[in-house]
């Protein structure tokens, strides 16, 4: 059984990535290894991350998608995750971030 299957769309600024299947401690650091990869090219400003094939993902696979949004955000790129499964969407939602991996804090002074 494949845990993990990732593929990598690149349109001229911006690259999709489709992933599918598991992220967690066994898959995320192959995730992450794709999406360096994806990103190596000097153009890429905005990468679009599409979960809908995400089963179950923890923090690790968090991990991953934090660390591609550095490397974006360094040079002035975005990272947009869509498509999310209501198992990705509780894992962001219980640690505060959005779909572009920016922490949703509350204001608590409201």
């Amino acid at each position: 059984m494949e845990l993990l299957n990732v593929t990598v769309e690149p349109a001229h600024q911006q690259v999709t990535v489709r992933v599918r299947g598991e992220i967690d401690i066994a898959t995320a650091d192959h995730l992450q290894h794709i999406l360096d990869a994806a990103l190596q090219e000097a153009q890429v400003s905005r990468l679009e991350v599409d979960m809908s094939g995400v089963r179950f993902m923890d923090c690790s696979g968090l991990r991953a998608l934090l660390h591609a949004k550095e490397r974006l955000e360094k040079d002035g790129g975005t990272i947009t995750l869509v498509n999310l499964t209501p198992q990705v969407d509780r894992v962001l939602s219980i640690l505060g971030f959005d779909h572009s991996l920016s922490h949703n804090l509350l204001d608590s002074k409201a």
